[in-house]
């Protein structure tokens, strides 16, 4: 699991990567938004997935918020 956990933690600059014993999956916590931002996920491709997802919206979010 160490392995994995490493991949996706190149894979996902900015996030820190840990796995999550009470699930069995794995979880990241991220900064890419105002507010921490937790993502649980049972594996490595949904993981990468949702956290691409989260930063966009953040990106997003913080470009329709600009004055």
């Amino acid at each position: 699991m160490a392995a994995v956990v490493a991949q996706v933690q190149r894979r996902l600059p900015g996030w820190v990567i840990v796995r999550a014993p009470y699930h069995g999956g794995l979880s990241a916590f991220g900064a890419c938004t105002r507010q921490t931002t937790v993502i649980d996920a049972s594996d490595p491709d949904t993981l990468v997935a949702l956290c691409r997802a989260a930063e966009l919206a953040a990106a997003s979010s913080a470009r329709t918020a600009a004055p």
